[in-house]
């Protein structure tokens, strides 16, 4: 079954409630379901049921499913106690990065600190790839890749760097052409998605909208 990569960013449940709900009282690897349990009915208070994470108990979000209406409500969020005159040192790239799934299943995601801006991580891939391990910055725990022929290698999840590794363990292997092909899309879409940015932040009112824009895409 073919590869397919996908662009996500983060909704922190928390950001979206009206009220304190309590946290599942578990882990969310041993109880995804009740964790989503958690984050619908956070987000249910600003009317975003819609949206469905990339998995269950994850906070990620494709971008592709994310409507105009549910994107006002995501910027509202992430402005909440910011000062717009000063939004250069107050904001930063919505967190997230790029997956990959495998029809139902995700093999790989973005890890913590990650963000959105990292697309330029994965276009170096085609600069650097050789046949020795180089890291791949998708947050932490990090990944590896590498040149397999004409296959792109990808590593399982790492917090060491490659000279403490005595055997990276490879998880993945995507056609380079392939892997290019889909960050273009993904690139292209990203842009698409500043354009709609703007449009909102012009709807609601904000100020400096095109350079919010890009600052929140990491253009």
């Amino acid at each position: 079954m073919k590869l397919q990569l996908i662009n996500t960013i983060e909704i922190t449940p928390s950001d979206y409630a009206n009220s304190v709900y309590e946290y599942p009282n578990c882990n969310e690897k041993e109880s995804p379901k009740e964790w989503y349990k958690y984050w619908k009915r956070c987000l249910t208070d600003k009317q975003l049921e819609h949206l469905e994470p990339i998995r269950k108990g994850s906070y990620l979000v494709d971008l592709t499913t994310i409507r105009d209406e549910e994107l006002k409500e995501i910027l509202k969020a992430n402005f909440k106690d910011v000062n717009i005159e000063e939004y250069e040192e107050e904001l930063y790239p919505f967190n997230g990065g790029i997956a990959i799934k495998q029809g139902d299943e995700i093999l790989l995601e973005p890890q913590c600190c990650g963000d959105i801006e990292g697309i330029c991580n994965w276009e170096r891939i085609f600069k650097y790839a050789e046949k020795d391990w180089r890291q791949l910055w998708i947050g932490h725990p990090w990944v590896f890749y590498r040149e397999i022929g004409d296959d792109i290698e990808l590593s399982d999840y790492y917090k060491k760097n490659i000279e403490d590794i005595p055997k990276v363990k490879p998880k993945l292997k995507i056609p380079r052409e392939e892997l290019k092909k889909q960050l273009e899309a993904i690139k292209e879409y990203q842009r698409q998605f500043e354009k709609r940015i703007v449009v909102v932040l012009d709807k609601i009112g904000i100020e400096h909208s095109k350079e919010i824009a890009e600052l929140l895409v990491g253009s």
